[in-house]
């Protein structure tokens, strides 16, 4: 998407309310209509059912102009999901009509949404994706050009901005998810990883001795099967130099997921290239944040490895010991993800954090408790926190819904015959289970764990955009992290 200066040959495009009568002036709307709009709502030209999209010709003095009227529903209503859909169907329109020229007319009632050109930015970016790279066909390349028709003031411009920031960081992650796992490999995540690195920006990769220097033992299980040596990747932000309590993401990044010896179903094993989705959010965020700029130290870790079959593999009954120093028997090979967080969470309380946020594909209990739209959440301390992100994300019309974990959880976690502890349980909960792993291995620091099996990808187009990796929870915890 290309942002310009007012073009004469861009189709106008105005957010309409279901009845005009809902606005404290109505002249603006008949200007644009050439004061005609009455009559193309009486003939129905204009439909004003919430979502409805249409294309008006207006003549005006020795010319022609198009406008697109797009329906938000009663302005009472309108809010960020709202307008998600809203930009859902004129998107659609435009690629259906080839239009690829817009102009906003943005009126007062629309205004009215807190930080609307933030969220009209993103929602435009989210809905224009594409994702073709591996494509053969000849087909035109869909490529939108949007300008407004009153210039913006400056609030306007910068919240327009921030939202072209937060858009290009959800892009980056849907791409990074997209990529077949034959190209995108450890090696592909670690050459991403690399090119943030700048004067205010340290990037250490862990791979081969480095990373067993390290100590990652469950991270090199897990990759031990793979012609692919895992990694341990560390993108630190710190633009003031200073050694203060960071902020840490964490990013489970599974190239791809057989299930190793505990292996997957013909069914199952499909869409596996998706298990590194929480890596993908976590170095879309970082992109975002290198052009945000804010004057705090984020670090990301990312833990890249690929789960697969062959005679090194780790099999169920293996232990390990991990970077924390506390043996870990593995009883299932396809709970792997919990492995790598487990090394990851570990190596991120090394920084003494303010707080660890850990994204990951984990589990499909998580799926089978709350759909396929929703991320659990838990935390061993930051209910505050999880609350902020949590009405963050409903402000978005993206729902994360906390679990406990408790002492039971805890229990079973420590539930091994020959090791510290165990990678699986065969009990109910097994979402909590994977979670209080997780935190055994967190060293007691502020934690948050968002289980995204479900949402991290849609078999539809949704208002999150076209089908595919959803960039699920980039906003809201990006919001966390500026405000």
């Amino acid at each position: 998407m290309h942002i310009l200066k007012s073009q004469e040959s861009a189709v106008s495009v105005v957010f309409l309310p279901h009845n005009i009568n809902q606005l404290k002036s109505t002249e603006s709307i008949d200007q644009l209509f050439d004061s005609k709009y009455d009559q193309y709502v009486k003939s129905k030209v204009i439909a004003l059912s919430e979502g409805e999209v249409s294309q008006v010709s207006v003549s005006k003095d020795d010319h022609v102009e198009r406008v697109i009227a797009v329906a938000i529903g009663h302005v009472k209503n309108f809010k960020v999901s709202v307008l998600q859909r809203a930009i859902q169907y004129l998107v659609a329109f435009l690629q259906k009509n080839n239009i690829t020229e817009i102009e906003f007319y943005i009126d007062d009632h629309i205004k009215s949404l807190p930080q609307f050109h933030k969220h009209l930015a993103i929602s435009l970016l989210r809905h224009s994706y594409h994702f073709d790279h591996y494509g053969y066909k000849e087909k035109p390349l869909f490529q939108l050009n949007v300008s407004f028709q009153q210039p913006l003031s400056n609030d306007e411009q910068s919240e327009f901005s921030v939202g072209l920031s937060y858009g290009k960081g959800i892009e980056h992650a849907r791409n990074l998810a997209n990529i077949p796992p034959n190209i995108l490999t450890p090696d592909y995540l670690v050459q991403d990883a690399n090119h943030m690195a700048d004067d205010d920006t340290t990037v250490n990769i862990y791979q081969g001795q480095s990373l067993e220097d390290l100590g990652a033992g469950l991270i090199l299980a897990v990759g031990q099967g793979s012609i692919y040596e895992p990694a341990l990747i560390s993108i630190d932000y710190n633009p003031t130099g200073e050694d203060e309590a960071p902020i840490v993401l964490v990013g489970k990044g599974i190239t791809y997921d057989s299930g190793g010896y505990s292996i997957k179903s013909k069914t199952g094993m499909p869409t596996m290239k998706y298990d590194m989705c929480g890596a993908a959010n976590v170095l879309g965020m970082m992109k975002a944040i290198k052009q945000l700029k804010p004057n705090k130290r984020i670090i990301a870790v990312v833990a890249a490895s690929e789960n697969m079959v062959n005679a090194h593999a780790m099999k169920p009954d293996d232990v390990f010991i991990s970077m924390q120093g506390d043996s870990v028997e593995v009883t299932n090979t396809d709970a792997e993800g919990r492995l790598v967080l487990a090394d990851s969470v570990f190596y991120a309380s090394q920084y003494r954090p303010k707080c660890i946020l850990d994204f990951a594909t984990l589990t499909g209990a998580s799926v089978m408790a709350l759909g396929n739209d929703k991320a659990a959440v838990m935390t061993n301390s930051m209910n505050k926190s999880v609350q902020s992100i949590i009405e963050q994300a409903h402000l978005y019309h993206q729902t994360a819904w906390q679990m406990p974990i408790t002492d039971e959880d805890r229990k079973k976690v420590r539930d091994s015959d020959v090791a510290d502890v165990v990678n699986n349980t065969n009990t109910p909960g097994k979402a909590l289970f994977a979670a209080a792993f997780i935190e055994h291995f967190t060293e007691s620091y502020p934690w948050m764990h968002f289980d995204i099996a479900g949402p991290a990808v849609f078999d539809k187009d949704s208002h999150l955009g076209p089908k595919g990796p959803t960039g699920f929870l980039i906003e809201p915890v990006l919001d966390f992290i500026l405000e």
